[in-house]
């Protein structure tokens, strides 16, 4: 028998468990035994060794699927001001080209989203395009 020790999703220490070499492995788990912990403190497999932390790491949702190629504004109407701005967003993993009229404007997403600010000096159509999908903002003009 040898003693392994179970982390959780986070890395943090579970438990001590003597397990068969020769059967199952739990997972995630390693064979470096963990630092003593006090209080609140726990302690955290990051791979290679252990690290001791105050108290548990708060938990972090895994982000939510993002569905590619979509093409979206979060307003159809900005005041012609130049400081108004539209916010056009396109899902993708690559390079962006937005066509913003007629002007191609290429922006690298983040986290899977590229976004693009849009503001406006005179009234009128913006048109906006990202591959086959199309929309666009109305400046409207600014009374004083």
């Amino acid at each position: 028998m040898i003693t392994v020790y179970k982390v959780d999703a986070q890395g943090v220490f579970v438990a001590a468990t003597e397990i068969d070499p020769m059967g199952p492995l739990p997972v995630p788990l390693t064979m470096t035994a963990p630092p003593a912990t006090t209080g609140t403190e726990v302690a955290q497999w990051n791979g290679n060794e252990w690290d001791v932390l105050e108290e548990r790491p708060a938990f972090t949702a895994p982000p939510e699927p993002v569905t590619l190629d979509v093409l979206s504004v979060d307003t159809w109407q900005i005041d012609a001001d130049s400081t108004a701005e539209a916010v056009a967003t396109y899902t993708s993993n690559d390079t962006v080209n937005f066509v913003v009229d007629g002007v191609v404007v290429p922006v690298e997403p983040v986290d899977s989203v590229a976004t693009l600010m849009i503001s406006a000096d005179a009234p009128g159509a913006i048109p906006v395009q990202v591959r086959a999908q199309q929309f666009v903002i109305i400046a409207v003009e600014v009374t004083p």
